[in-house]
């Protein structure tokens, strides 16, 4: 983790290594403007079972930026989703997820 006063840099790390012990992968990050809190959706590259399906979503959440922790019951896919794993649409229906990214 690093930080900077503006994007272009310079940066200056503020932890000595990554966030996460395990691989993760295309993060998106925002700022809950009610809470000013920071929030990561990742995808975790963990494999599974013999049809090499992974575990899929992982929710993060931080006061600071810098301590992260993991919203271990906001796992999108793999066995740790919420069944059934679908997403309401706004028809009704249903959209049923494998993995989301």
């Amino acid at each position: 983790l690093a930080t900077a006063h503006t994007w272009r840099g310079p940066f200056s790390k503020v932890l000595p290594g990554p966030i996460l012990d395990e691989p993760n992968e295309d993060p998106f990050l925002w700022i809950d403007k009610r809470t000013g809190h920071f929030h990561a959706i990742t995808h975790l590259e963990r494999v599974l079972g013999r049809d090499g399906g992974s575990v899929g979503g992982r929710h993060l959440f931080s006061r600071d930026g810098v301590a992260w922790h993991v919203n271990t019951s906001h796992m999108w896919a793999g066995p740790n989703c919420p069944r059934p794993c679908s997403v309401p649409l706004d028809n009704g229906g249903t959209w049923s997820l494998q993995r989301r990214e």
